[in-house]
């Protein structure tokens, strides 16, 4: 992939009319800390260097960075998303499974088993029913990240934050899901944590069974996808005054959560 869509790719020398949009930041895996490997224990024992799951993602993740930075040295290459939590009792709004790892034992799983460890930044998953949980969260992470006394700072990428609206049992609107992804992307963009990227969850779910909650995170209609609801139009609003493209100027001072 990388020598094919990378920066100066095999593509995009073969269609030099095309504006040439290279990849360049590349996340590996999906939230491996909860339950997407099967034929193991992740973090059964929950004790550094014990636990499996982390030593063999860490090797994964060190054999791809390699492979990646051989084809393309200028390319970004992130812990791909960890669900976000940091104690094993997250909240009573998400039950966790006593088997997933935190943050925190995780990458010290990984770098226990892999002290040749790096990465250009964390990717973090983090859902919660209102904004202030959302960043309230977020500053656990920092300080967990930060705790492990990794170099300073490294950044986060918060590429999975969203809220369901339409479910059975739930009283959230479509309008609580604009105003969470909106504040959430200011705040955190703005913030001291070094958060370097944002992605809501998601463009289009199918908002068919009203009683299953993974069918309702979608901000555009999935009966007419080039028709966005109401929180798509309120978080792109967000993102055009980030930008500074939109009709509001950006605000340039830094929010203190960290």
């Amino acid at each position: 992939m990388a020598r094919r869509y990378g920066t100066g790719g095999d593509f995009w020398r073969a269609n030099p009319t095309l504006t040439s949009l290279p990849v360049q930041t590349y996340e590996i895996w999906n939230e491996e800390n909860w339950g997407f490997w099967q034929d193991y224990p992740r973090c059964e024992t929950h004790t550094v260097g014990v636990d499996q799951g982390p030593a063999r993602y860490a090797d994964m993740f060190m054999d791809a960075r390699a492979a990646i930075l051989a084809a393309d040295p200028a390319a970004k290459v992130m812990v791909g998303g960890l669900v976000g939590i940091t104690s094993e009792v997250y909240s009573p709004s998400y039950p966790v499974p006593s088997s997933v790892c935190t943050v925190q034992e995780f990458l010290a799983g990984m770098r226990a088993h892999r002290p040749d460890l790096a990465a250009d930044a964390v990717a973090i998953h983090i859902y919660e029913p209102t904004a202030g949980a959302v960043l309230a969260q977020l500053v656990k992470v920092r300080h967990a990240i930060d705790g492990l006394g990794w170099a300073a700072g490294i950044p986060i990428d918060l590429n999975e934050n969203g809220r369901a609206a339409g479910v059975d049992g739930s009283t959230a609107t479509d309008a609580d899901r604009g105003s969470l992804l909106a504040t959430v992307a200011d705040q955190a963009l703005r913030s001291n944590c070094n958060v370097t990227g944002y992605l809501p969850y998601t463009w289009l779910t199918n908002e068919a069974d009203p009683t299953n909650v993974e069918s309702w995170y979608g901000i555009g209609d999935p009966a007419d996808p080039a028709n966005p609801h109401g929180s798509a139009l309120t978080y792109g609003s967000e993102v055009q005054t980030l930008q500074g493209t939109g009709t509001t100027a950006p605000d340039p001072s830094t929010v203190t959560l960290c």
